[in-house]
């Protein structure tokens, strides 16, 4: 578009510089125009005429707002010339004065020119502006493509990055109701064997009461026995009496006793000799000499 408007201004300045070197060819005869020659401007007159006509004839036929228009669209420079020429009177065909108003004229012509020159210069420039303009355009039409498809490619890269997440994500599930499954397995596992340390600890509770037990026993043992050397060492001829009198009956005693109770013999001995207890046995039996006798005591049944 902006070419077609430089070419129509280069169009115009052909136009007038024509006009402007048949205004400056008039040639003057005495006064009078040469009718004949090719510059002569009754040549151009007859032409004149008839677009004056043709001007008359559609200004007829045209409505007010037409007319108004069709005025407005008008130059000023082509108003004016047309005002100024309407005013001339000429008279069989001289040309009145001394031609002051073809040079008015052609000074007008000149400085149309000149503007034109002007326009044509001020629109070449915005011309090559907007070249430049959108050369940048263009320029920046590739970048942005560039940073399209850059991002495309990157958003393609997130695409399989997210379907690659996806499936880690089904893995990691899988795998962890794989782990609550033996997490459940190891809970039960453990509420099992807490159920059986339970009972151990019953167990050991009981062993650590036999055992203090035995330990009140082996006391109560060794009492007895300061007991008796206490009274060895006070009353010895009592003691040989006593002995004399149930020296023959306390080892059939003892004999019956073991007879009923196996459990029976284990208490004379050291406690280092003393074996293992059979489960099977029902009590223990704890003997006790005395003065007056064999004494036996029953123990603690399981």
């Amino acid at each position: 578009m902006m070419g077609d408007a430089s070419d129509m201004l280069a169009a115009a300045l052909e136009q007038m510089d024509g006009i402007i070197a048949g205004s400056k060819a008039l040639e003057y005869s005495n006064g009078i125009l040469d009718c004949q020659s090719p510059t002569s401007p009754f040549m151009g007159g007859l032409r004149a005429l008839h677009l004056v006509e043709d001007l008359h004839g559609l200004l007829q036929v045209m409505e007010a707002d037409e007319k108004e228009g069709l005025r407005c669209q008008v130059p000023e420079t082509t108003a004016q010339t047309l005002i100024d020429w309407l005013h001339t009177q000429m008279t069989n065909g001289h040309i009145p004065g001394n031609g002051d108003m073809y040079q008015e004229r052609l000074a007008r012509l000149e400085n149309d020119k000149e503007s034109l020159v002007l326009q044509v210069s001020v629109l070449t420039d915005q011309v090559d502006a907007q070249g430049e303009k959108i050369r940048d355009l263009e320029f920046c039409l590739e970048e942005h493509r560039e940073k399209l498809n850059a991002t495309e490619e990157m958003l393609q890269q997130e695409l399989m990055s997210r379907t690659s997440l996806e499936t880690q994500k089904i893995d990691l599930m899988a795998e962890v109701s794989n782990l609550k499954l033996k997490l459940t397995t190891v809970e039960k596992d453990r509420l099992d064997y807490e159920d059986r340390f339970r009972d151990t600890e019953g167990l050991m509770q009981e062993i650590n009461e036999l055992r203090f037990r035995v330990g009140e026993m082996d006391n109560e043992r060794l009492q007895y026995e300061k007991k008796l050397k206490s009274t060895k060492v006070s009353d010895p001829q009592r003691e040989t009496g006593s002995a004399q009198i149930h020296g023959t009956a306390a080892p059939e005693n003892i004999k019956a006793a073991s007879l009923h109770d196996p459990s029976f013999m284990i208490e004379f001995l050291h406690p280092s000799q003393i074996p293992p207890r059979n489960p099977g046995w029902g009590s223990t039996v704890t003997c006790h000499l005395s003065p007056s006798g064999l004494k036996k005591t029953p123990g603690s049944h399981r």
